[in-house]
């Protein structure tokens, strides 16, 4: 009998829980994975996303270019418009945005790409609210359930574009290391003496000239035209270079604009790198009219500088501008002696700075973190505060401590600070060079030419 028994228990092991459990009972096919949905309570009700309603939210916030200086109120209040977040929901019509909710997030002063996001993810919200029949309270519960997918979102984002890329480009190959461009310790990249070298202009044509030139050898003429109607840029970039800068230090350029320019430009220095081309910058140092300026960008605050996949400069200002800048003597700079052994390089990436500590009257301290210890000689910090614009904090002329913030050998900065008669809506911290002047007030952040900066609420702390 016992025999009997296990012989049965066997055979239905085999033949009918294992089926079971492998999906081989009535069909042979194999059933695709699919992500459990995103759930979270909200009121004591239960809101669900599953998998395809994120990837609808992410594909609202995918755009190919993204505006490089902050949104003006009009935009983001049209932004909102393109969202659907100013209509009412069947089931949320007290959420639909308003003359506030348009100035709160003109106010925080975020990218378009973080707006793009915040926005698509609220939307994704409120559809499945609609859906599910979930009243959501308020704007704050909105936020905190947006949050919840935004990760999820961002993954989806960079799934999407890769296969978007890999559908642009099928015949592309992955870049071998081997391929890259090896660079020497120092190296001329660019010199434009034989032509423009594969470069381009996106907003007008780029060309060969003889004169002017920063070594009589030649240079790139590229026309730029700036609309005048606030903020705008053009941009020049180099063909794709699979450059390893992973040994070097500084990336210069030098760069002439006409001296009958309008006073105010700007060019920054970017580089893409990595598989997903990552975008890195060194910030918008103003131009000089009438004379070569040499640019440059430290390799340090590149992600994946083993992999540069091109570089180049973009033009920009508020004032209207039709006319020629000129590029010369593209390099790769090592600062290390060839007899040095190589440093060991520092896996941190894109320069970090946040605000520790603000001691009402007292001081405000930080750190800064994604520079070697060597480079903190290189920049110091500054400290704005938003009332009806952006004072610079404590005092405009009070020099090392008072002005500006030296950065301590582990990172670590501080500076004085002290409570006025109006309180500071917010409060940032700029990473800055240590040869930038420090403009006394700004109307917006973009004005300051920094490197990284965070930024925090100050009410009842200054």
């Amino acid at each position: 009998m016992k025999r009997k028994l296990r012989f049965i228990f066997i055979h239905f092991i085999i033949y009918v829980l294992f089926p079971i459990l492998f999906g081989q009972i009535g069909h042979t096919d194999v059933i695709p994975y699919t992500p459990p949905p995103k759930c979270f309570e909200l009121d004591n009700q239960s809101l669900c996303l599953n998998a395809e309603q994120i990837s609808m939210g992410a594909e609202k916030a995918i755009k190919d270019t993204f505006k490089s200086q902050l949104l003006s109120k009009n935009e983001v209040r049209q932004l909102a418009l393109e969202y659907g977040l100013t209509a009412e929901t069947a089931i949320n019509p007290h959420l639909k945005f308003l003359g506030g909710d348009i100035s709160f997030w003109f106010e925080q002063e975020i990218s378009e790409h973080r707006l793009r996001l915040e926005f698509a993810a609220r939307k994704a919200i409120l559809d499945a609210a609609d859906k599910t029949e979930v009243i959501i309270r308020d704007q704050g519960m909105l936020a905190w359930a947006a949050q919840n997918i935004m990760a999820d979102m961002l993954k989806m984002i960079k799934k999407i574009k890769k296969e978007r890329s890999e559908a642009k480009s099928p015949s592309k190959r992955p870049v071998d290391k081997s391929e890259k461009l090896k660079t020497s310790p120092s190296k001329v990249l660019f010199t434009f003496e034989n032509g423009i070298e594969q470069w381009q202009g996106y907003e007008g044509p780029v060309s060969r000239v003889e004169k002017p030139a920063a070594d009589d050898n030649g240079s790139l003429r590229c026309q730029v035209k700036l609309s005048g109607q606030g903020w705008s840029d053009n941009t020049i970039e180099s063909p794709e270079i699979n450059a390893d800068f992973s040994q070097q230090d500084e990336i210069k350029l030098q760069i002439l604009i006409s001296k009958d320019a309008p006073y105010g430009l700007k060019c920054q220095v970017f580089t893409k790198s990595g598989e997903n081309w990552k975008w890195n910058d060194n910030g918008w140092p103003p131009l000089k009219r009438g004379e070569w300026t040499t640019l440059s960008m430290l390799t340090s605050m590149i992600n994946n500088k083993n992999h540069v996949r091109s570089l180049g400069v973009k033009i920009g200002g508020n004032e209207k501008y039709e006319g020629y800048v000129y590029i010369d003597n593209v390099e790769i700079i090592a600062h290390q002696s060839k007899k040095q052994p190589a440093k060991k390089q520092s896996s941190k990436k894109q320069p970090i700075i946040e605000i520790l500590d603000i001691e009402p009257n007292q001081y405000i301290t930080g750190k800064v973190e994604g520079l070697d210890q060597e480079q903190y000689s290189q920049f110091k910090i500054l400290v704005y505060v938003k009332t009806d614009k952006w004072y610079i904090h404590p005092y405009d002329r009070g020099g090392e401590g008072m002005t500006y913030a030296s950065i301590n050998s582990d990172g670590f900065w501080k500076i004085k600070t002290v409570k006025r008669t109006f309180e500071a809506d917010f409060v940032v911290a700029a990473l800055v060079r240590n040869d930038y002047h420090s403009p006394p007030t700004v109307h917006y952040l973009e004005d300051i030419e920094s490197i990284a900066f965070c930024k925090e609420k100050g009410k009842g702390r200054l």
